[in-house]
C-alpha cells in the first residue's frame, strides 16, 4: 500500500466507486487524485468509452491544437492547476516502484506541463526551468528503454498519429536526457540574467530590421564560463549584396 500523503488519502478513500478502484489499481493514486480533482471541477467527461487516460489526452490534445484561443488556453490552465506540486510528484514517483501504467501519468504531466509553460511563460520561463525540466531529468533518468518503449506504445495506442506531436516520443532514455538537458541550457541562457525589456528588444531589432546585429549576452555564471551565453533567440540579420 502506498503512504501516500494525507490529502490524497482524503481524496482516494471519498472515489468508492468500483471504476475509481479499479483505476487505483491499475494506475496508482496519482491517477485517482487527478481523476478527482477533474470530476469535481467537470473540465470534461472522466468515464468516456477510452477511459480516464484516454479522456485526458483527448482533452489535452484537442486545447493544445487551440491554444491560441483564449478558451482553450484557460481549459488547459485549469487542468494544469488540478496537478499536485511538483516537488510532492517527484517525492512520490522517488519512493515507491512504479508499473509502467502508473508511470505513464507522470509522463503525461510532464508533457502536459512542459508545453504549457513554453506556452505561457515567456520571457522568464521560472516554472519550466525550476522546477518541470529538473523534474523531467530525474523522471527519464529513472527508466530503461523497455519501460520507454511500453509507455509510448500505451500512449499511441489512446493518441491519435497527428496529436502525438504534442507528446515528447523519444526511443531512449539517451534521448530523452539530451533532449531535456539541451532545453535547460537553451532557457537558462533565453532568461538567465535577462530582463524582459532586453528580450523584447531583440525582437523588436529582428522584426525592424533597425540593426544589422541583434545579439543578447549575459555574463556567464562560474558554473557556465565555458558555455555560450548566446540565447536561441538572438538574431543576425545579414547585408545584402550589390
Amino acid at each position: 500500500m502506498y503512504e501516500v500523503p494525507n490529502d490524497w488519502q482524503d481524496l482516494i478513500e471519498e472515489e468508492e466507486s468500483d471504476y475509481a478502484q479499479e483505476m487505483l489499481s491499475a494506475y496508482g493514486p496519482f491517477s485517482v487524485v487527478l481523476y478527482s480533482r477533474v470530476k469535481k471541477l467537470n473540465l470534461f467527461s472522466t468515464e468516456s468509452d477510452n477511459g480516464f487516460l484516454g479522456s485526458l489526452a483527448g482533452f489535452y490534445t484537442d486545447n493544445m491544437h487551440n491554444i491560441g484561443n483564449e478558451k482553450s488556453l484557460q481549459n488547459i490552465k485549469d487542468l494544469v492547476q488540478q496537478f499536485p506540486p511538483i516537488p510532492k510528484l517527484l517525492k512520490l514517483f522517488e519512493h515507491y516502484r512504479q508499473t509502467v501504467k502508473e508511470t505513464v501519468f507522470f509522463k503525461l504531466a510532464i508533457d502536459i506541463l512542459e508545453n504549457f509553460y513554453k506556452k505561457t511563460e515567456e520571457p522568464v520561463y521560472t516554472e519550466l526551468r525550476s522546477q518541470v525540466l529538473p523534474f523531467a531529468i530525474k523522471f527519464y533518468s529513472s527508466l530503461n528503454k523497455l519501460i520507454i518503449n511500453e509507455i509510448n506504445e500505451l500512449i499511441k495506442s489512446y493518441v491519435s498519429r497527428k496529436n502525438q506531436m504534442w507528446y515528447r516520443m523519444c526511443e531512449s532514455k539517451e534521448e530523452y536526457l539530451r533532449c531535456y538537458r539541451d532545453e535547460m541550457i537553451q532557457y537558462e541562457n533565453l532568461a538567465g540574467g535577462t530582463n524582459s525589456s532586453m528580450y523584447y528588444m531583440c525582437i523588436i531589432c529582428c522584426v525592424t530590421g533597425l540593426l544589422h546585429t541583434c545579439l543578447l549576452y549575459t555574463s556567464p555564471s562560474p558554473r557556465d564560463r565555458t558555455r555560450s551565453r548566446m540565447p536561441s533567440s538572438a538574431c543576425k540579420k545579414k547585408k545584402k549584396k550589390k
